[in-house]
């Protein structure tokens, strides 16, 4: 009787069945409930809601719009860290910054890129030379926010892309456009060639190009006799053709020259605010799109990282800043641009530096009040946050050092004790090194590399 009941009242037109439901339903308190074209349109609209939240990226795309897991935060973060504010002549001080971590990476990138170099090839890179747009350091004909990392030796080879060796969807590029200019691209991808580098993934200094508005490489190719220039824009979207020139015999050396200007509006989410306009290229000091951004905390970050870059290469490369030669003899060098504790000066010493292989030197100095607990690079890298390198070292130094004071009589201190009040400097070379994301701040290779 109820299904009898039931199927005449839904064969009764809508107005019928919303009349009577009308008579029954306000003396209850309750809305009436919406037409069945209606219901079924709202779920239409649902349904079509939820499909759109599902997209396909570009790998260019992904990498604007999650920028954190390629080159750390965008914005500015403020703590304490190891600047040079001198420049190139200044030492280490220890003091708050405000500063944007991605601004740094890029340009870390391309740093990286040239320290790459010393490793491939020791006998032609014998200099880095890079260039800082900003106030306060000797000028370089760059605008204002742009940067530069000039290397001398081999480059990418001047040659196009081959169908056999790189696949047919890239036959016929020019190998610059497609090492700069196209992501998972690179040298570093043979795991069994034992390389020591900085780069590993195929991003590098692409990443810099997709953060800059403007990005210029220049490379010269002495075997081919030629010298290749290319731009892109935009965030890597607008690729202009290459110019391909001879090569005087005059000048018939190899070299690499990247110049950028980051896009710091993106980056820093302020608009950018200094620098000029214009369309000029970067390397003969015109203006770009966008505006500066080097405020006085962020060059003496890059300053820092310089004179860390200089410590790297040598003896092999000389490395100048604005064209003025840093001299830091290697890791012994920038352990000397560190200030010493006051224990450390009254008792007439507080460093020591030994190497403890041909691939690893360890630097240790009494730490000055409130200063960084360790200063540690692979194969170039800034490894701010530590890793297995660190903590095979570290375990093995205070173990060491508590057994010598209980051996002289002292009273016992646990290594945790010991730690707070020692300055590690390192300086390693690793075989293929892994890190823990694409800012490589920490290695997380196996100890036993």
């Amino acid at each position: 009787f109820r299904a009898s009941v039931c199927m005449r009242w839904r064969q009764l037109p809508w107005s019928l069945r919303r009349g009577r439901l009308e008579r029954l339903l306000p003396s209850a308190g309750r809305p009436l409930p919406p037409p069945p074209a209606v219901r079924w349109a709202s779920a239409r609209a649902d349904r079509a809601a939820d499909e759109a939240t599902y997209r396909l990226l570009s790998p260019l795309e992904h990498v604007l719009l999650r920028p954190g897991m390629y080159v750390g935060a965008t914005g500015r973060t403020n703590e304490h860290a190891w600047v040079v504010d001198g420049g190139t002549s200044g030492g280490m001080a220890w003091r708050p910054v405000s500063y944007c971590p991605a601004l740094l990476k890029i340009f870390d990138e391309v740093l990286v890129n040239a320290l790459d170099n010393v490793s491939r090839d020791p006998a032609g890179t014998t200099h880095i030379d890079v260039s800082i747009g900003a106030a306060g350091l000797p000028p370089t004909g760059l605008p204002e926010g742009a940067l530069r990392v000039h290397n001398a030796g081999r480059g990418i080879p001047v040659a196009k892309a081959t169908a056999a060796v790189h696949g047919a969807g890239v036959a016929g590029t020019w190998l610059p456009q497609l090492v700069l200019g196209e992501l998972f691209t690179g040298s570093n991808f043979d795991d069994g060639a034992g390389r020591i580098v900085g780069g590993r993934h195929g991003f590098g200094a692409k990443l810099a190009n997709i953060f800059s508005e403007r990005f210029e490489v220049e490379t010269a190719d002495a075997a081919a006799g030629v010298r290749y220039s290319q731009v892109w824009r935009r965030n890597m979207s607008v690729v202009e053709p290459p110019e391909l020139l001879p090569l005087p015999h005059s000048a018939a050396s190899d070299y690499t020259r990247v110049t950028l200007l980051p896009d710091y509006a993106r980056l820093l989410g302020e608009g950018g605010a200094q620098g000029g306009g214009g369309q000029g290229g970067l390397a003969e000091g015109g203006g770009a799109e966008g505006g500066g951004g080097l405020d006085a905390d962020t060059v003496a970050l890059l300053c820092r990282r310089v004179h860390e870059a200089a410590a790297c290469a040598h003896p092999t490369a000389c490395v100048s800043l604005n064209g003025v030669a840093l001299e830091v003899d290697g890791l012994r060098g920038l352990m000397r641009r560190y200030p010493a504790s006051d224990a450390a000066l009254a008792a007439g010493g507080g460093s020591a530096l030994v190497r403890l292989s041909p691939r690893w030197q360890l630097g240790v100095a009494a730490a000055p009040g409130g200063g960084g607990a360790h200063v540690s690079f692979v194969n170039g890298v800034a490894t701010a946050r530590g890793g297995t390198h660190m903590d095979h070292i570290e375990r093995q130094l205070l173990r060491g050092l508590a057994a010598r004071l209980a051996a002289k009589g002292e009273e016992p201190l646990p290594p945790a004790a010991l730690r707070p009040h020692l300055l590690l400097f390192v300086d390693g070379r690793v075989e293929d090194p892994e890190f823990d994301s694409q800012a490589k701040e920490r290695l997380t290779s196996p100890a036993d590399r």
